[in-house]
């Protein structure tokens, strides 16, 4: 549990600029793989009759990595989409012929920049996926 406690403290995305506005994240990769390796570890200790001292807190961290692992599937999807839609977005010519696409893209995206300038500021994994309201705000 120490090791879990102590990898999740200094795991953090991998935030790049992107374009002339806004971040990305990359590298979840690795985190996803650790995510595997954590979570399966708990299940083994959750299944030790002796285990019974660390059950919450062993129920608490599969809890809270299973989030992560959603948050993170879903980040991204909406960055992959959020790329896509703003270099279409970004031509005058297009906010022109689709005022009504534009102006909502334009909430979203100004949403979107937000969510990950607060991502640049504290890349830490559970920080942004578990402590913050990045899932409500990513949905």
């Amino acid at each position: 549990m120490t090791k879990i406690d102590s990898d999740w403290k200094v795991t953090s995305f991998v935030v790049t600029p992107y374009a002339d506005k806004g971040y990305t994240i990359s590298g979840t990769d690795v985190i996803c793989e650790q995510l595997e390796m954590h979570i399966m570890i708990l299940g083994g200790v959750a299944a030790s009759k002796y285990a019974r001292s660390v059950k919450k807190k062993v129920q608490q961290w599969e809890h809270d990595l299973n989030l992560v692992f959603d948050v993170i599937d879903l980040w991204k999807a909406v960055q992959r989409r959020w790329i896509y839609l703003e270099a279409i977005f970004r031509s005058d010519d297009i906010k022109s012929q689709l005022p009504e696409e534009a102006k909502k893209f334009g909430k979203t995206d100004a949403n979107y920049v937000k969510i990950m300038e607060t991502v640049y500021k504290n890349q830490n994994v559970l920080a942004c996926c578990v402590r913050g309201d990045a899932a409500d705000r990513l949905e």
